[in-house]
Parts: C-alpha cells; structure tokens; sequence
C-alpha cells in the first residue's frame, strides 16, 4: 500500500479522534469499523497513541509526499504490518483468492505465508511481528514499541495531547 495510503489513515484517525472527543463512541462506531477494515490495527492506533503523535505521523508522511523527506522506518513498518495483518485476517477466513494477492503483493514465500495461516501457540501478533522484524532486520519488540509505544508517560489518548 502506498506511504499516501498510510497518510490518508492518519487523516482519518485525527478526524475521528476530534469525534470522538465530541460526540462519543456511537456516532462514529460506523466510521471505526470502515478505519479497521481498510487498515487493520489502526484501531489499536486510535487507542493508543496521543493526538500529537498521531499528528506528527501524518506531518512525516505529508513531507514524503512533497518529496522534502525520505520515507521514516516507522512508516515502513506500519505499512508492512498492515499488509501482514490484512492477509493474517484472510487466511482467518479462509479466503484463499484474497489471501493469495495479499501474500503475493506482500512478497511472502510460502514458509512465510504458512506462519501466519497458522502462528505458534495461536498467535497472530506474534508471527507478523517475527516477519516484519526479519523483513527489517529489525528486533520484534523495537517493531511493537515503535509502532505502538508502551503506554508508560504518554498522555491517555482521547484528551487533548
């Protein structure tokens, strides 16, 4: 999926984080479920990180887009985790039509489809992290931290910050 892809996501995770605030969990529900689907995991996001990280994501993405930046490796990896979680979830559903495209526009052999069709102990999360860490040459818990910091001192999500 292309980088403007990733900043369109950020896009609509701060729309919905500025609903959300204000209206409330009902009046987007419809919304959040369209924001999973296209990009699975991004709620996880929405739940997790302040808005101005989400904000400063999408500032990183549009200067890409411009062509003032090179692509950062979070961007990377978030692309590639989504990828990984969107044929994590077809090969779930057994849709093997959708999830043949998905590995193949992935570049995954079949030794890498086959963990995530069936990840040790049941662990979906698990597996696409070992993949994208390899993909990267990247540890999985710098992956899991980069992308989805520990919650520790950031600021809880839906206030202002």
């Amino acid at each position: 999926m292309p980088l403007a892809d990733l900043a369109e996501k950020y896009r609509r995770m701060l729309a919905l984080r500025a609903r959300l605030l204000d209206e409330g969990h009902a009046a987007v529900r419809d919304e959040l479920r369209a924001l999973a689907a296209a990009w699975p995991g991004a709620l996880r996001e929405l739940d997790t990180l302040p808005t101005d990280e989400l904000t400063a994501r999408l500032a990183a993405l549009d200067a890409v887009a411009a062509g003032g930046a090179p692509p950062p490796s979070w961007a990377l990896w978030m692309d590639g985790y989504h990828a990984l979680v969107r044929l994590a979830l077809a090969l779930r559903a057994h849709d093997a039509v959708d999830a043949e495209r998905l590995a193949r526009d992935a570049g995954l052999s079949d030794d890498e489809r086959a963990l995530l069709a069936r990840p040790p102990h049941g662990r979906v999360m698990a597996a696409v992290f070992t993949l994208l860490g390899a993909r990267h040459g990247v540890d999985a818990r710098t992956l899991w931290d980069t992308l989805f910091p520990p919650r520790g001192a950031r600021p809880r999500p839906y206030r202002d910050g």
